[in-house]
């Protein structure tokens, strides 16, 4: 340490003083104790302010010049756009400069005003964003647009493309977008995965290639994939096929016109399918759903029935829970005697055990369908049968016998009526 004191803890102590204004007083002069504490502890602090006032610490001296660069996590939102003017330009500000050595384990990017509000992010802007991620994120990554767009009246099959690159250290990816077509790159010839990634959730947004580059990415470039949740998918999905040994839960609800579905994991133990397959389906060529899935333990249906469905593997063990919903209570809500889609799903587990055997459907005697439901159908084995039925001024009686003998092995009952869906 020099003698004349350039260097002493008084003389550093002196230099970071930061004069502070109080309410109807003088400047604070004291010593500036805050600056002194540990990266790590200063990190803490500011991840719970506004990503705009932790950037602004770095004004208080050159040792806080960087500070905030070195944030765990990050949550970039339009709402601090009134600050500082332009949203696009204080996403990509802030992306270009953070430190490239940090974990960055948590990183949001919320936008919901249109692109002609307060800058709005563009589709370049939000290809800038995902690429930066990419490189930078350890952990999560959450991607939220909306830009004011409603599907229903602004639907466009063109929709621009949102290439998503190879995220080598994220762990969880979520992105919803609602105009832009989400195209998972596989980068075979680099070697490079989604090595760490565990859950990949897509939702209100378009998939591109008919599902084709998703099916691979997922089947062969997220090697510890335990959950996929595809939710609100527009369009670009018709064809699914997963052959994958990670995953553990599936989820696929509303996507637009599904025609494929096989879905080969011998250690998923949750799945759901809902409102994905055409209401016409079970007529149309092509449609099929396969399922080679040993290790299940939960299913849940609630959807129009594909021309084919197989079971290549059957459950191994003794089931938890299946649950069926009549989807022609849905779709048919006005139509008497409408064909219920939920009978070769059950048929398909007929050989199978499960503690609790779900069916939600309408009472509908005079539906032929129904009837020839009631005495031809082989329920799967269950220790539990559960009804949840919709009445409609019938008997419930009738209905209740014809499952009751068909439900081998039952040792409790339960029903839950519901009032007619007006």
């Amino acid at each position: 340490m020099a003698r004349d004191g350039s260097s002493s803890p008084a003389k550093l102590e002196r230099d970071e003083r930061a004069p502070v204004d109080v309410s109807g007083g003088a400047a604070y002069e004291g010593p500036d104790r805050i600056s002194s504490l540990a990266d790590a502890l200063l990190h803490h602090i500011l991840v719970f302010l506004p990503v705009v006032e932790a950037i602004r610490t770095c004004v208080l001296s050159r040792r806080w010049a960087r500070v905030w660069t070195g944030l765990p996590r990050l949550r970039l939102d339009d709402g601090s756009a009134g600050a500082v003017g332009s949203f696009p330009a204080l996403v990509d500000g802030v992306l270009r400069r953070y430190d490239a050595r940090v974990n960055l384990r948590d990183l949001t990017v919320s936008a919901h005003g249109g692109e002609e509000e307060l800058g709005g992010l563009e589709n370049d802007d939000v290809v800038s964003l995902v690429g930066a991620a990419a490189r930078l994120v350890t952990g999560r990554f959450r991607l939220d647009v909306s830009r004011g767009i409603n599907i229903s009246e602004d639907y466009d099959e063109e929709a621009n493309l949102l290439p998503l690159p190879c995220f080598e250290r994220a762990t969880e990816i979520a992105i919803s977008i609602a105009d832009m077509a989400v195209q998972l790159t596989p980068d075979n010839h680099r070697g490079r995965t989604f090595v760490l990634l565990t859950k990949l959730h897509l939702s209100d947004t378009f998939v591109a290639d008919e599902g084709e580059l998703l099916s691979e990415v997922v089947s062969h470039g997220c090697p510890c994939l335990k959950t996929l949740e595809l939710i609100d998918i527009h369009a670009g999905a018709r064809e699914l096929t997963i052959h994958t040994a990670s995953l553990l839960t599936l989820c696929v609800v509303s996507i637009n016109d599904m025609q494929l579905l096989e879905v080969d994991a011998a250690n998923l133990i949750w799945m759901k399918v809902k409102d994905c397959f055409d209401i016409d389906a079970a007529e149309t060529e092509g449609s099929a759903m396969s399922l080679s899935t040993p290790a299940m333990e939960e299913f849940y249906w609630e959807d129009c029935c594909p021309k084919e469905v197989k079971l290549v593997r059957e459950p191994a063990g003794f089931l938890h829970k299946i649950a069926c919903v009549d989807s022609a209570s849905t779709y048919f809500k006005f139509i008497s005697g409408s064909q219920s889609f939920y009978t070769r799903i059950l048929q398909l587990f007929s050989s199978t055990c499960t503690e609790v055997l779900q069916i939600e459907f309408p009472i509908k005697p005079e539906s032929e369908e129904q009837n020839k439901f009631l005495h031809n159908v082989d329920l799967p084995y269950c220790s539990e049968l559960e009804l949840i039925v919709e009445k409609k001024e019938h008997t419930l009686t009738p209905t209740i016998v014809h499952l009751l003998k068909k439900s081998r092995w039952i040792k409790r009952f339960s029903l839950k009526i519901c009032p007619k869906d007006l």
